[in-house]
């Protein structure tokens, strides 16, 4: 299971919100395979679309990512209440659009958590062209989620010039780190003086 939005969703309950998570019925960390389309997870509503399994980083983890912001494009999601906030985290590259487009069909405001720069990554490290079809794709789905959000949230401190130069406003940046929750941490030693 990927954790980040699971504690994210805790805490704004606690708040006093009510988060609901939709997100794909396969990842590469989860432990166990979601058996149902929605269901609870300690009262946290979840929406699992059916995508496909990989291993791996190679073409059927782009194909799980393709498939699920397909799929959540065409999907009704009914069984959740209406949102005030759509939060779309880039692990998934075209999540962006889907985000964006929630948002204004529900008048909701859209939040654009970028945890993975795409295509950027895939060009620094994987030495892809930019003129391939894919990196294009993925630098439109990054520019849409960056013109159309209402903020963006970063765990990266540095990336705001980068977000600028692709279409976010500048006002609209907000550097929120990855934490933990140190109540499911278990026994931690104080660090010395």
């Amino acid at each position: 299971m990927e954790y980040r939005h699971y504690y994210l969703a805790r805490h704004f309950q606690r708040l006093g919100f009510a988060p609901a998570i939709v997100c794909a019925s396969f990842h590469h960390l989860m432990t166990m395979r979601p058996e149902t389309s929605h269901g609870e997870v300690d009262g946290i509503p979840y929406v699992w679309i059916k995508t496909c399994q990989y291993e791996g980083n190679g073409l059927g983890r782009v194909f799980n990512m393709t498939e699920f912001s397909l799929k959540l494009a065409c999907r009704r999601l009914g069984a959740l209440p209406r949102p005030d906030v759509i939060v779309a985290s880039s692990p998934h590259p075209f999540v962006a659009v889907n985000g964006a487009h929630l948002a204004r069909k529900y008048s909701a405001k859209f939040i654009f958590e970028v945890r993975d720069l795409w295509p950027l990554t895939l060009l620094e490290v994987g030495g892809h062209s930019t003129h391939h079809p894919f990196i294009r794709a993925m630098a439109w789905a990054e520019r849409t989620g960056y013109e159309r959000c209402d903020y963006a949230v970063s765990l990266l401190g540095g990336a705001r010039d980068y977000m600028v130069a692709h279409g976010l406003d500048e006002d609209k940046f907000v550097h929120i780190p990855n934490g933990f929750d140190v109540e499911a941490s278990g026994d931690i030693e104080p660090l010395p003086e």
